[in-house]
C-alpha cells in the first residue's frame, strides 16, 4: 500500500489465493481482485503457464480498515487477463480469456449460458478470448451478463469516462492477433457506440488512465 502523506510503500494482508493475471479495481472503498490463474510455478514459461495452471473465477475484496480480504461470489465462469472497472456505482468485468476444451464440438458462443469450466482438462484445451461483460450486483452478491463486445479480447485496457466503458487494444484468439480497435459501451443509453477511432497501432496488455477532462491516456 502506498501512503501519499509520507510517500512510502508498506505490505498489507496478502490475497487468500495467490494468483496471476487478475483484474482489479476499487469499488465502494475496497480493492477487488477477480479471476486469474493460480498454482503458478515460479520461473515457469508464460505461455505454458496458461495451460498448466487452472484459470479461476474467484473474487476477493480487500477492506483497508480491517486489513482483511473477504471472499465474494465467484464470477459466472473462469477468466484470466480480464478487465475490471467501476462505473455508475457498479463494477463491470470485461472480456478476458478462458479455456476451451477440444472435446467440445464448437466453442461456446452463448455467453449468457456459459458455465463454470473448472472441470475442463487443461492438457486438452486452448485459451479462448471472451466477449462477455458482466456486472456485479452488490445487494445480491452475484454477477449477471449485460452485453458482449464486438471483438472477443483479453489483455486489454479498460476505463470509465462519463458513464462510458472504453475497452482498448488487447489480443483476440478469434484472429490470433494483437488489436488496435477500441470499443465503447454507453451505460446511460445501454448501447455500443459506433465510430470510435482505433489506436495508431496495436497494443497488447496496455494500461489506461484519465488525467484531464476530454483526454484518455493509453500506455
Amino acid at each position: 500500500m502506498y501512503n501519499i502523506s509520507d510517500e512510502k510503500w508498506s505490505l498489507v494482508c496478502p490475497l487468500k489465493t495467490a494468483r496471476l493475471a487478475i483484474a482489479s479495481c476499487s469499488h465502494l472503498g475496497q480493492i477487488w481482485a477477480v479471476g486469474g490463474f493460480e498454482n503458478v510455478k515460479i520461473g515457469s514459461n508464460a505461455i505454458s503457464t496458461h495451460l498448466q495452471s487452472p484459470i479461476v473465477a474467484k473474487v476477493e475484496c480487500y477492506n483497508p480498515t480491517t486489513d482483511l480480504w473477504n471472499r465474494k461470489k465467484d464470477m459466472r465462469f473462469s477468466r484470466c487477463h480480464a478487465s475490471l472497472v467501476e462505473a455508475k456505482g457498479k463494477m463491470y468485468v470485461c472480456g478476458g480469456a478462458t479455456l476451451f476444451s477440444h472435446g467440445q464440438i464448437s466453442p461456446p458462443t452463448n455467453v449468457v449460458d456459459i458455465k463454470q469450466n473448472s472441470n475442463i482438462n487443461s492438457t486438452k484445451a486452448t485459451i479462448m478470448s471472451m466477449p462477455a461483460i458482466d456486472v456485479y450486483l452488490d445487494d445480491l452478491d452475484n454477477w449477471t451478463y449485460i452485453t458482449g463486445m464486438k471483438v472477443p479480447r483479453h489483455r486489454a485496457a479498460c476505463i470509465n469516462y462519463e458513464n462510458k466503458i472504453y475497452i482498448i487494444g488487447g489480443v483476440s484468439s478469434l484472429s490470433n492477433a494483437e488489436l488496435k480497435s477500441v470499443e465503447c459501451f454507453d451505460l446511460d443509453k445501454n448501447k455500443w457506440l459506433d465510430g470510435i477511432e482505433p489506436l495508431p497501432q496495436s497494443s497488447l496488455g496496455p494500461t489506461s488512465c484519465l488525467i484531464a477532462k476530454n483526454f484518455l491516456h493509453q500506455l
